[in-house]
């Protein structure tokens, strides 16, 4: 099994694994279950300073009936523990979520019509290097009759990341590994908990392997 995971400049991430010795990595997803689909979950961008960055996403109606769909952008932190985003409220935008302008706010879609939108990332001239991140978000009601402005249940949401080129720093530090055994009775797997900080100012990728090891230093499993 190959770990792939994503860690947000400056961010910790923690993970845990249910293992057999290993038995799972879990990932999460940001877009409920609504009547449409949009492509892809995540987007990675980059541009310099004062640049106008362009990017796309697919909407797509799955229901029965013509829907609207409307266009709008949060700002997001991942919780430590979890890595599950955290969105913050619409009236606290800024960074990316302010960059982002839509060539429209609104797609309205046919059943099982899907449709391309285009965005423009517009870099301020004294924007910082290393990367921004903000949530684009899809929602079948308008912002303003949706109570509180932010309710990430009545939506659907694209993470984009957008790194602004210039001083980068890319550095990581693997901050602790923990494993409890589980109930033994069931089936002798236990958990491994292991937590990862991005101490750079660019978003990373990481990927490893979990090696097993018996109490002779023996490999027993790879993953």
């Amino acid at each position: 099994m190959r770990i792939l995971f994503l860690s947000l400049p400056r961010g910790i991430i923690r993970l845990s694994s249910f293992v057999a010795i290993v038995v799972a990595f879990f990932g999460l997803s940001t877009q409920p279950a609504h009547a449409f689909v949009i492509a892809p979950a995540t987007m990675d961008l980059s541009g310099e300073r004062g640049a106008v960055v362009k990017g796309e996403f697919t909407v797509m109606n799955t229901s029965e009936q013509t829907e609207t769909y409307y266009l709008d952008t949060l700002n997001f932190e991942p919780d430590e523990e979890s890595g599950n985003p955290f969105f913050s409220p619409a009236d606290s935008r800024s960074g990316l979520a302010q960059w982002i302008r839509f060539t429209t706010e609104e797609v309205r879609l046919l059943p099982d019509e899907y449709r391309t939108v285009s965005f423009d990332a517009v870099i301020p001239a004294d924007a910082p290097s290393g990367t921004d991140h903000a949530a684009i978000t899809i929602s079948p009601a308008p912002a303003d009759i949706i109570p509180g402005g932010a309710s990430v249940e009545a939506k659907s949401a694209i993470l984009v990341f957008l790194t602004v080129e210039g001083e980068s720093e890319a550095k990581m530090s693997f901050l602790d590994l923990s494993a409890k055994p589980r109930l033994w009775w069931l089936d002798g797997s236990m958990t491994i908990d292991y937590r990862l900080q991005n101490q750079g100012n660019i978003v990373l990728v990481p990927q490893g392997t979990l090696v097993a090891k018996n109490i002779f230093g023996i490999e027993v499993a790879r993953f």
